[in-house]
């Protein structure tokens, strides 16, 4: 604080002084420090060092100013704000001091943090004693799980999601309700547009583009345009007071393939893998091509799959085959009437089924045991049926040997090798019979190869069959020429 004393100078005015003296006959300089004439006005002050005075400097005067800070702009804008009081320049606001202090004098920087003033949507970075220029918040996402989603308009919606660290299967539930809505999720660069609707199973647009959407709910609503159709639509990235916020416009092409309706009012399925740390954040897009949408969402956040003890893969598997089989641990993905069901342990119709606990690879198509009297049937990793198993199928053995072609067959000598079907009379009984490796105690249906059926003696010729989906094909037992 300045205190007020009587001094005298060389000069008529402070301004053109040399130096300050404590008497009338200018022989005693005043002690080294910082004067001002109160006369001239206080906006400047000049300094005496070693007696001789020196230029004018303005005054730096500071006044308060109620802050919020964090550690960077992302954690202050959308995480957590702690309040403080600093100080910033006089006659100047938050947006426009070029300083920020702890103290009133304006000598001391306040620490190296991002700073705004509480209510508002922009932010200032002090760095080194330095404050940077005014920013913008960037949008902030929302966090996994059920999010409230206000009804909309015809147009486009992207929602940044918040999944945090943890790794394993995230599951995007979406319900449409009767508007057609198009989705399609983004995590680390790659578009998930593949549903599983508890009443119509496996839906995914047939259009091949890898980002588009796959549009479902009501698919011959007449709001829908021909396809293909490219539409400017209003764009929607955030949701403030409840309420969709625009920002802009954005360009969407509907394509052949794209509407594929179905999934209405229900919550249908899609699994988006997350099998590391990083990326932490996903978007979740939609399409109102209709006016008046209104979807409802919940994102499940990364947790591992649950699982269950399946029959060991066999591509081209039978229900037969995989009844007997064991060995396999696969992994599903629930329905959302039971996502939060414990007692809901082995998949049903219309899950998801994986080989893995992210859901990163679906289980190929085929049938695998779902308990010790059911089997599942599966295509495009969604299950398809699920029937009961037979009766422990009888399998016979018969001599054959397995080559490329039918001219291969033909050469063949010895019979040397083991398969089986479940009928008494071997292959010999036509078309349609199937045929088994047995390996490690388990029955596999053959690859499609040519097998040897009989040698012939003499005059006699060798006999072949051919395979398809590990059954005997059309052409039944062959005899070479």
């Amino acid at each position: 604080m300045a205190t007020d004393n009587t001094f005298y100078i060389d000069a008529t005015t402070f301004a053109n002084a040399t130096a300050v003296y404590t008497d009338p006959a200018l022989t005693i300089k005043a002690a080294d420090g910082f004067y001002q004439a109160p006369i001239e006005g206080v906006a400047t002050f000049r300094e005496q060092s070693g007696g001789t005075l020196g230029t004018a400097a303005n005054c730096t005067c500071a006044v308060s100013q109620v802050l919020d800070f964090n550690t960077t702009p992302t954690n202050l804008c959308c995480v957590s704000q702690t309040g403080v009081t600093y100080f910033i320049d006089q006659g100047t606001t938050f947006d426009t001091t070029t300083g920020l202090y702890t103290d009133a004098s304006a000598q001391t920087p306040a620490p190296d943090n991002t700073y705004q003033v509480n209510g508002t949507s922009t932010y200032r970075v002090q760095s080194g004693g330095t404050l940077a220029a005014t920013a913008t918040c960037a949008i902030c996402p929302v966090s996994c799980g059920a999010i409230s989603i206000p009804n909309g308009n015809k147009g486009s919606y992207s929602l940044n999601v918040t999944l945090g660290t943890d790794v394993g299967s995230v599951v995007v539930y979406f319900n449409p309700f009767s508007v057609p809505d198009g989705v399609r999720g983004v995590y680390d660069s790659t578009s998930y547009n593949a549903l599983a609707s508890p009443t119509n199973g496996y839906i995914k647009t047939t259009s091949g583009v890898a980002n588009a959407f796959t549009i479902i709910g009501n698919g011959s609503d007449a709001c829908l345009p021909s396809t293909p159709n490219t539409t400017v639509y209003n764009y929607y990235d955030s949701i403030s007071g409840g309420s969709w916020v625009q920002n802009g416009t954005e360009s969407v092409t509907i394509n052949n393939g794209d509407i594929q309706g179905g999934g209405s009012n229900e919550f249908s399925a899609i699994v988006i893998p997350k099998p590391n740390a990083n990326p932490q954040t996903m978007d979740l897009k939609a399409l109102g091509p209709c006016t008046g949408t209104l979807f409802s969402l919940e994102i499940v956040c990364p947790t591992a799959l649950p699982s269950w003890s399946t029959s060991t893969i066999a591509q081209n598997g039978s229900s037969t085959s995989a009844c007997a089989g064991s060995g396999l641990t696969a992994y599903f993905a629930k329905q959302y009437a039971d996502r939060n069901d414990a007692s809901v342990v082995l998949p049903i119709v219309h899950n998801w089924v994986f080989s893995d606990s992210t859901g990163a690879t679906v289980l190929p198509n085929g049938f695998y045991k779902v308990s010790g009297t059911t089997v599942a049937q599966v295509a495009n990793g969604v299950v398809t049926a699920i029937t009961t198993c037979s009766a422990t199928p009888t399998f016979y053995p018969f001599s054959s040997k397995q080559v490329n072609q039918p001219s291969a067959a033909c050469a063949v000598t010895t019979l040397d090798e083991t398969y089986y079907t479940t009928e008494p009379t071997g292959p010999g009984n036509g078309a349609g019979t199937d045929v088994y490796y047995l390996q490690s105690g388990v029955y596999y249906l053959v690859l499609d190869f040519v097998f040897v059926f009989s040698i012939g003696v003499g005059a006699a010729k060798n006999t072949y069959f051919s395979t398809l989906s590990g059954a005997v094909n059309s052409n039944g037992i062959q005899t070479c020429p």
